[in-house]
């Protein structure tokens, strides 16, 4: 799933809590949870929340465009 995070301008507990739970879900069901397009300081209040174990630098993409394309590689739909 890919969630396009370019709007997403602040990141709290509650809001944290709320993706590690999606994480998990999604996880449970064999669904990786990726980011594109998310700002800096989001990426760092991650980091501040201890979840870049969990959200690391392969959750990350610079557009939607990029994860898309590097799902179609990982899965071979090219």
């Amino acid at each position: 799933m890919i969630v396009a995070s370019e709007a997403i301008t602040g990141l709290d507990t509650t809001a944290l809590d709320d993706l590690v739970a999606l994480d998990d879900e999604l996880a449970k069901r064999g669904i990786s949870l990726v980011f594109a397009e998310m700002k800096g300081p989001i990426k760092d209040r991650l980091i501040q929340f201890g979840v870049s174990s969990r959200f690391g630098p392969d959750h990350f993409f610079p557009t939607v465009t990029n994860a898309v394309r590097s799902y179609k590689r990982t899965f071979d739909l090219d």
